[in-house]
Parts: C-alpha cells; sequence; structure tokens
C-alpha cells in the first residue's frame, strides 16, 4: 500500500518520490523503454479519494492508480510522449542590447530577481517593450502593482505612466513545472484572478516565449493586442477632455439646476 500524500510546505525529493510512486513503479513495469520520457512529460495532480492522479502537460490526459498500485483510469492520450511542434524553433539572436536595458535592471530589479529573470528581462526589454517605448523604461516598475504580495515565483512588471492597465507576469521554472507546493501554486492562481478582477491586463511571460522565434513575434503581437485591450488607467490625474457640444449640454443642465 502507498501512503497517502498531503500538501508538503515545501517540496522536496523526498516528497517527488512519494507522490510519483506509484506512477513510476507502473511505468518501470508496463513501459520500461519509455519511461523516463513519459514520466518527463507527467504532473502530480494530488491524493484524492485515496486515488493517485497524475496529467499529462501536453494532452492533458489522465491516469490514476488506487492505493495499491492497481490502474483505476488511463485515458488514451495519458502517456503520449513524443510531439512535433509542426515548425521550427528558431533560437533569437542579439547583435547588440541597448545600454538603457541592463542600466534599468540594474537598477529598478532586486538582486535575488535579477538572477533569476535577467534572460527574460534582457529579451522582452530589446525584442518587445523597447521598440513600442523607444527604449525609454523610466515609467516600468518591477513589484507587484495590487494589494499584497503575488508569487514569489514571480516577477511583476508594468507600465506606472502608461494610459492602460496592462502588467507582464515573468513566470519561474518552479511554477511552470509545478515543482512548489499546492499551496504556492493555488497563490499564483489567485493572484492572476485578482489582476482580471481588478481591471488589469495581464501578459504571462515564460522563457520559452522570449528565447525562441516564431514565439517571439507572436509575444510582441500579444503584448500589443493586449496594449489595445486593456482597460484606461483612471486615476486624481486623469485629464478629460470635453467637446464643444459636451461643454454645451453641461452648461444647460447647471443651469437648469441653478433654476431649482
Amino acid at each position: 500500500m502507498y501512503p497517502k500524500v498531503g500538501s508538503p510546505k515545501k517540496v522536496t525529493m523526498k516528497w517527488l518520490d512519494k507522490a510519483f510512486a506509484p506512477l513510476k513503479d507502473y511505468l518501470d513495469a508496463h513501459h520500461p523503454e519509455n519511461a523516463k520520457a513519459i514520466m518527463g512529460w507527467m504532473t502530480y495532480k494530488g491524493n484524492f479519494d485515496d486515488l493517485y492522479c497524475y496529467e499529462n502537460r501536453m494532452t492533458q490526459g489522465y491516469i490514476e492508480f488506487d492505493r495499491s498500485g492497481q490502474l483505476i483510469r488511463c485515458s488514451d492520450n495519458a502517456l503520449d510522449h513524443e510531439y512535433e511542434l509542426g515548425y521550427e524553433r528558431i533560437p533569437v539572436k542579439t547583435e547588440s542590447i541597448h545600454p538603457n536595458v541592463d542600466r534599468w535592471i540594474d537598477r529598478t530589479v532586486s538582486a535575488k530577481k535579477a538572477d533569476i529573470f535577467r534572460e527574460e528581462l534582457r529579451l522582452f526589454l530589446q525584442h518587445v517593450w523597447g521598440p513600442m517605448a523607444n527604449y525609454d523604461f523610466s515609467d516600468l516598475k518591477a513589484n507587484y502593482p495590487l494589494q499584497g504580495s503575488g508569487s514569489p515565483y514571480c516577477l511583476y512588471v508594468y507600465p506606472s505612466r502608461f494610459s492602460k492597465m496592462i502588467a507582464f507576469q515573468f513566470v519561474g521554472d518552479e511554477i511552470v513545472e509545478k515543482n512548489c507546493s499546492l499551496r504556492e501554486y493555488q497563490k499564483f492562481e489567485k493572484s492572476e484572478r485578482e489582476f482580471m478582477y481588478q481591471g488589469w491586463h495581464l501578459v504571462t511571460l515564460i522563457r520559452e516565449f522570449l528565447a525562441f522565434e516564431p514565439d517571439l513575434s507572436t509575444t510582441r503581437e500579444v503584448v500589443r493586442k493586449g496594449c489595445e485591450w486593456a482597460d484606461m488607467r483612471i486615476d486624481e490625474n486623469t485629464e478629460f477632455v470635453l467637446t464643444a457640444e459636451a461643454r454645451r449640454m453641461l452648461e444647460e443642465l447647471e443651469k437648469e439646476e441653478s433654476k431649482k
């Protein structure tokens, strides 16, 4: 009988071995030649009702075992492990980096976050946001713009003086590969929902979206469209310019109010 697996405060190799034990033993017994390749695509979904549940990240196929290791359910595509993208991914080559890119990172981003996300930030600032902002990053902030702290495994960047409420979420490997606790992943998901609830347009970025073509071109288009779709930023400093017709109507309303 396999022991029950709870949500850890911190993901360790010991916990991972316990969580994936039923799947690993099954693959070693029935698919020994492809066990390692299949495991690379599988995500542990939880231990519910004495069932161990796993999902294939690419196909979303499920496979489940009971505590004895007996196979309960397996989708047709749960154990798929060979995929073709259908197009060639070409690494992005950067001849030179604008001096404002590294200057902004060093001045604005914490040393810890810069160590983790420097590659993604350089690609994003050089190839995506830089051309849109003429490489002027003076209004870019590198912190969580909402109340609270967001996910500790993400870096949040947003233009503070831009007319639209748009933010960029750089996601760390712990979230992408789900090598974090369930509670930490739920905090990440809650943070994403909070942006939506408060009217922000959130663009999620991972290294692969920026380091290869045609993914980079797609990301550039997503950001451009995001800027169009984002809600207007309205605060106490926002200026509204009325048309002549609107001013005339406002004056008439004020006159009517004064007669009462």
